[in-house]
């Protein structure tokens, strides 16, 4: 648990407390004898009570379960923005969070409304120093006679169903070592795709 959860639970129960007190001295108006207990027992009757538990609970929920986490962000730290680069470059970056089981990433290059996926799946592992979760992989930027040309680079999420379209993509073309780029339009039938972040680099 993180010191965030720690301080949105600490706040989820202090700030209902005046809550508590405004039901309790109603309470001990109506009934100065009224004992604890049997206040419990009562407190549908009590809706400042019942005002400080929904307090409680919806702040418990916000820090402590996963509603508002979301995907991870991922960021590409290499090659920067606007970048001169050779046509064979090592791409690297980072996730906030470790990936869930139906996310894939991948690295692909775009240009003229096409993708070009690059050395397969990404994978992530995490990093004691940054903690963050940090990748690279190698990347093919354009062909031989594109020098001077700006492609960008892109990290995208990918669900399972546009995964297996990238795998089989990558076997029926490693053979004649040919690479058609893929259309965007087609990914985007074939399944669920996320840009999570983007650069464009010019060939030297």
């Amino acid at each position: 648990m993180e010191l965030s959860d720690i301080i949105g639970i600490v706040i989820g129960v202090v700030g209902a407390i005046p809550s508590y007190i405004i039901a309790w001295n109603k309470w001990r108006k109506r009934s100065p004898s009224l004992s604890v207990g049997k206040w419990l027992r009562e407190t549908r009757q009590s809706y400042p009570f019942l005002l400080g538990i929904v307090f409680s609970a919806v702040m418990v929920m916000l820090f402590v379960c996963p509603f508002g986490e979301g995907k991870p962000e991922i960021t590409i730290t290499s090659p920067l923005d606007n970048a001169l680069v050779f046509q064979d470059i090592t791409v690297e970056g980072y996730t906030t969070k470790e990936l869930s089981k139906d996310a894939y990433l991948y690295i692909v290059i775009e240009r003229g409304g096409l993708w070009w996926p690059q050395c397969s799946e990404v994978a992530v592992g995490y990093s004691q120093t940054t903690k963050k979760y940090q990748f690279q992989t190698p990347a093919r930027i354009g062909q031989e006679e594109e020098i001077g040309q700006t492609f960008i680079i892109r990290a995208i999420l990918v669900d399972s169903a546009v995964h297996q379209c990238f795998q089989s993509w990558f076997q029926q073309h490693t053979i004649g070592e040919d690479w058609p780029g893929i259309p965007i339009t087609e990914v985007s039938r074939r399944g669920e795709t996320e840009i999570c972040h983007s650069i464009t680099v010019t060939r030297r």
